[in-house]
């Protein structure tokens, strides 16, 4: 959990506040972004038949992706 939510919410941070002045809803398209690659690994996790290490890796993509909500949320 730490080390998929803080990388996600520092880069999702970042982002906004690097793009904002120029594309202003930089933060819907990122959080929307974000749960849509997220929803990519979440049926990896399913439909790939894999070790249990293998489905944490795609599972902790997930979490890295589906979380760079809470960045521009915050900031």
């Amino acid at each position: 959990m730490i080390f998929g939510g803080i990388p996600s919410e520092l880069i999702g941070g970042y982002l906004t506040d690097t793009y904002e002045a120029k594309y202003p809803k930089i933060k819907g398209f990122l959080s929307a972004g974000g749960a849509g690659l997220a929803s990519i690994c979440i049926v990896f996790i399913f439909i790939i038949k894999g070790g249990f290490w293998t489905k944490i890796a795609f599972y902790y993509f997930e979490y890295l992706f589906a979380e760079v909500f809470f960045g521009p949320s915050f900031a």
